[in-house]
């Protein structure tokens, strides 16, 4: 067997991985038994425990972040009425037509029924109420909290006046931070991406097609409403950790126990082998 042939294929005489003499010719794939490895599903729980740790520690920086805006830190106000000076909606009328229409991907009263009828989907495919309980329980979350911090925190938008939170013309109404939109626009279409993966049997590279596609709708939506100046740029990035938080928080929750809802009955058989042969073909 020519070795620079092996080495390139990656393909190893027995005899030369395991010590076997030479008569033997079965050879191992190398390659093969890595990218194995590499798919092998990690437990639950790990899953569990690393989706909590980047939830608690995107709220963290939440409360970091709404701390500063609470002692008026000069650097974040400054920043916050630097990149909202002038009306650029005001000078390029077609530009915000634009930027109002993609604004419409983080946009509850639009997406949200879109993902509900991808629950619904995904239930029947399942035959499981799980995709259901999973959907229920990040929707109310992010509404939750998100609607408290608005209401508590009182900020008015940047075509109305300065930054500071409490403004007394608003107080006791929704304010805007965090931004609704930009949390709804990571939340709605991360949980979207892991419904695919775990009720449709998406391959892991469609699983990070999906989870770019996250990051750009998240960006497009929030420069599409600074460009409107809908909310101040803390707004928008706070509105992105919540949403970030609450979504590695649902995923948490759901993986610490998934045999809950959804047990290995032969539906979820057949999407673990549907993924691997997915994988196989991405390979």
């Amino acid at each position: 067997m020519d070795t620079e042939t092996d080495a390139c294929s990656g393909i190893v005489p027995t005899h030369l991985a395991t010590g076997v003499g030479a008569g033997v010719d079965v050879s191992i794939d190398v390659r093969a038994v890595i990218r194995d490895v590499a798919r092998t599903p990690v437990h639950p729980d790990a899953i569990a425990r690393v989706a909590a740790r980047i939830a608690g520690a995107l709220a963290i920086s939440v409360l970091g972040l709404t701390g500063l805006l609470l002692l008026r830190v000069d650097l974040v106000l400054h920043i916050d009425t630097w990149l909202t000076a002038g009306e650029p909606y005001k000078r390029w009328p077609t530009l915000a037509h634009l930027a109002h229409t993609l604004d419409y991907a983080g946009q509850r009263g639009i997406m949200v029924p879109v993902l509900l009828v991808f629950a619904a989907y995904a239930t029947f495919r399942v035959r499981s109420w799980r995709p259901v309980i999973v959907v229920g329980f990040a929707l109310l979350s992010v509404n939750i909290v998100v609607g408290a911090m608005k209401y508590i925190t009182a900020r008015p938008s940047p075509r109305l006046g300065p930054a500071p939170l409490f403004d007394p013309h608003i107080v006791g109404t929704v304010g805007l931070f965090p931004s609704g939109h930009a949390a709804n626009a990571v939340l709605i279409w991360g949980v979207g991406v892991y419904l695919g993966y775990i009720c449709l049997g998406w391959s892991h590279r469609a699983m990070k097609r999906g989870a770019w596609t996250v990051a750009i709708v998240a960006f497009v939506v929030s420069a599409c409403s600074l460009f409107q100046q809908y909310h101040w740029p803390t707004d928008l990035a706070a509105g992105t950790m919540v949403g970030g938080a609450i979504l590695a928080a649902t995923v948490a929750a759901d993986r610490w126990r998934p045999g809950w809802f959804l047990p290995l009955d032969f539906a979820t058989r057949d999407l673990i082998n549907s993924r691997r042969r997915r994988d196989s073909l991405d390979a």
